[in-house]
């Protein structure tokens, strides 16, 4: 499948065994993650994460990225964190109960359950008759998969009819094969000195599973009719097996060789090859035998292998098999029937044109098998399941809900620590400062305005000296020579942007804040001559957004300043200007101002409900009220409050996307919801302000709460995986903002009706006789 450039590169993690670990699943994983890599786009990877069986782990290359001591359940929440941390997008996880701890492998649930990624189970063991653990197990690993692959369709069929597992998780997916020539077995058998013998092959870790004994009972006939058969055990003894009995089995074999009198016709050859040597020795081979004695097998790479090498085989009936070799791509006998099985290999070499068919049967099959398409075939079902958990993410946590008397008192560590001597830094990586990013000009306006609103309420002035330096930041980007606003400075302390029109908004709101809340009177005139100094570069503002930001920036000024009549002439051309905008594209079945719903509106039906109470102009306020409604019912469901993502546009005729969900967007919801109550005097607002601040707690679309209590700070996005752990400066502040007016919620909320500012009064402020305002 080709890979679509437009998309993002994907990070997949496999979890599984992995070589050098002597174990078939191991190279299964091995063999996916090097198919899958090419169809991951750029800037993908898949890696392993090894389950180690022996304490001292073994020697993995650097596809291995971290280590399971299977029998340790404490290692499988470490797997977790570690694949949380790094940011895969998807985990897939090789399904044998075997291979993981606990009864039944039940450890593997204490990983899956602490992921947030999808996760696709590939199921390499189904049993017909499970224990009431195994099924449990398997059905507890299924709740917590996106899709189960199946190898077999026989292991599908089983596992919707013997376990309570939804029919649309599974998937067949064919185990892998190496994409090999069709050659004849002359080619190699001069390599393993057998060039004047018919070959006969079995490979894999020898164990008592394998039916090996039936095999060696047949040889006396095959080799009485003829004696040029050698028939090739390969493999080492499986390390499990070993460890328990030591090499019992093996020498249990060289017995019954002896016994047989077949020595010279039988060959042990004690090895764990690589996968050119294994590829020769099935070239080599005429035909390759599994006569396995149990009929409850759904894989065996073994004999996928052997099919995409264009083998004649002879098989007993287990599943995988009977559907692999169908249609006459082989012969299958019954089970521990040494008699069955000699002659049907004795019928193929006697048969040279049926034997020449049965490989090409076989070969050709085995095209759609070979690991390219394999690959493919998983990247495209993580993409699925990607985008699937993007729409319909599964939650996590349990929220917590707010209460009035119990909410936290603002905490401004964090965004100290982000501060440097010079500002506030815009990014962290987790809590750290990323100095790569450098500051913003507008995120000092917030932080200053943050500190100032929080030095107003508490009565303190324990922000003074933090609220001195941001307030610092922002004089100096303001550019005297000739008024424009420097909106970003790299870490060298460069201003490299300027004029960004919804950066200049947004830093006239923090200015505005700053001169109603500022606690000192110093800080108020710093606050209002800069404020003053930008009205003539933000009067020519046109766009939506940042006409949002200027218009509840200008609200704010005029809060304390009711009486400066340039600001509120130029409130009344922004807000004019932004009705226009919605006259302009408004109609019926969409009430927008543009083709799309962009950025911070909440903060632009904000703006009209402020500046259409204040003008007066009812119309407007009506307009931004009904603008609200129709945002909140579009970003609300049955869990709380869900903003529009980020990932994509929210278009004409379309609906908001569900990730990744921004701390601003929410911030700003809060406040304006909080605004509409106290025009209104309508509970239903206030209500839906307290449900959008509980967003940062919790009551979200996936149950995680995004601030952080020990640190101060809050997470920058809540994405299909859960919440991205870095924490910058504005998800911090709009945690801040939004906190800031839960608690002045909590503290309006027990006005009397009669006490409360009347229709038309907003931003909790009552007119003064001289047209200013005071709280």
């Amino acid at each position: 499948m080709p890979t679509d450039a437009r998309r993002p590169g994907l990070r997949v993690a496999i979890v599984s065994t992995a070589p050098p670990r002597r174990c078939g699943i191991a190279t299964f994983a091995a063999d996916l993650a090097g198919a899958m890599a090419p169809s991951c786009g750029d800037g993908g990877r898949v890696d392993l994460v090894a389950l180690d069986d022996v304490r001292e782990g073994y020697p993995y290359g650097p596809q291995v990225r971290f280590q399971i001591q299977a029998d340790r359940l404490a290692d499988y929440a470490r797997a977790a964190e570690f694949l949380e941390i790094n940011r895969y997008d998807a985990v897939i996880v090789q399904f044998e109960y075997g291979i993981f701890g606990g009864r039944d492998g039940a450890h593997l649930l204490r990983l899956l359950r602490d992921l947030r990624m999808p996760v696709i189970t590939t199921v390499h063991t189904a049993l017909l008759e499970p224990s009431p653990g195994q099924r449990e197990v398997l059905e507890r690993v299924a709740d917590l998969s996106a899709r189960l692959v199946v190898i077999s369709r026989r292991a599908g069929e089983i596992i919707r009819e013997r376990y309570a597992v939804a029919p649309g998780r599974i998937v067949h997916i064919p185990h892998g094969i190496h994409d090999v020539p069709f050659t004849d077995p002359a080619f190699y058998k001069d390599r393993f000195d057998v060039e004047r013998h018919r070959v006969i092959l079995t490979f894999g870790l020898l164990s008592p599973n394998k039916g090996i004994e039936t095999m060696l009972e047949a040889m006396p006939r095959i080799v009485a009719r003829h004696p040029d058969v050698v028939y090739i055990v390969l493999g080492a003894t499986h390390p499990a097996i070993r460890r328990q009995f030591g090499e019992a089995y093996r020498q249990a074999l060289y017995r019954q060789v002896e016994e047989l009198g077949i020595a010279d016709h039988v060959r042990f050859h004690d090895r764990f090859v690589d996968l050119d040597t294994l590829l020769e020795y099935l070239g080599s081979a005429d035909i390759y035998v599994t006569p396995y004695p149990n009929r409850e097998q759904v894989s065996s790479g073994t004999l996928a292998y052997a099919l995409g090498s264009g083998k004649a085989i002879v098989s007993t009936p287990y599943w995988y098999a009977e559907e692999l070799l169908a249609d006459d791509r082989g012969v299958l006998v019954p089970f521990r029937d040494p008699g069955a099985l000699a002659d049907a290999i004795i019928e193929l070499l006697d048969d040279e044109p049926r034997r020449n068919e049965i490989r090409r049967r076989a070969y050709q099959y085995g095209r759609e098998m070979i690991w390219p398409r394999v690959g493919a075939r998983y990247v495209e079902l993580v993409r699925e399941a990607v985008d699937e958990q993007a729409r319909r993410p599964r939650p996590r946590g349990a929220a917590r809900t707010a209460r009035a008397d119990r909410l936290p008192e603002p905490e401004f560590e964090h965004l100290t620590r982000l501060s440097d001597d010079t500002g506030l830094l815009s990014h962290a990586t987790l809590t750290v400062q990323d100095r790569s990013g450098g500051y913003r000009t507008a995120l000092n306006a917030w932080a200053w305005a943050a500190a100032c609103r929080e030095m107003s309420r508490s009565g303190r002035l324990d922000q003074l000296d933090q609220a001195t330096r941001w307030s610092a930041f922002v004089a100096h980007a303001l550019d005297r020579r000739d008024g424009t606003l420097r909106t970003e400075m790299n870490y060298e302390r460069r201003f490299v942007a300027a004029a960004d029109p919804v950066e200049l908004a947004r830093t006239l709101w923090g200015l505005g804040v700053a001169v109603r809340e500022a606690p000192t009177e110093s800080m108020r005139t710093l606050a209002t001559r800069l404020f003053v100094d930008l009205l003539p570069r933000a009067e020519r503002l046109d766009d939506p957004t940042a006409l949002g930001h200027a218009i509840v920036g200008l609200q704010e000024f005029l809060a304390h300043f009711g009486g400066n009549t340039e600001a509120r002439r130029v409130r009344a051309l922004l807000a004019g200007r932004l009705a226009a905008r919605f006259d302009e594209h408004a109609d019926e079945d969409w009430p927008w101002c543009a083709p799309e719903v962009g950025p911070a509106s909440a903060r632009i039906a904000q703006a009209l409900v402020m500046a259409g109470s204040w003008i007066p102009d009812g119309a407007m306020c009506a307009r931004g009220l009904d603008l609200l409604a129709w945002l909140w019912e579009r970003q609300h469901e049955d869990f709380g409050f869900s903003p529009a993502g980020s990932r994509a546009a929210w278009r004409r005729g379309g609906t908001p996307a569900r990730f990744d969900q921004l701390p601003a967007e929410t911030a700003f919801m809060v406040e304006a919801a909080r605004i509409a109550w106290e025009t209104t005097g309508d509970e239903s607002w206030r209500r839906r302000a307290w449900t959008a601040f509980e967003w940062f707690l919790g009551a979200n679309i996936l149950r995680e709460p995004l601030v952080d209590f020990r640190s101060g700070g809050c997470r920058d996005a809540l994405s299909p995986q859960g919440p991205n752990e870095n924490q910058g400066a504005e998800a911090s502040l709009a945690w801040l903002s939004a906190l800031y007016h839960a608690h002045e919620l909590a503290a309006r909320s027990g006005l009397a009706a009669s006490e409360k500012a009347p229709a038309g009064e907003t931003a909790g402020t009552q007119r003064t006789a001289d047209g200013g305002s005071g709280r």
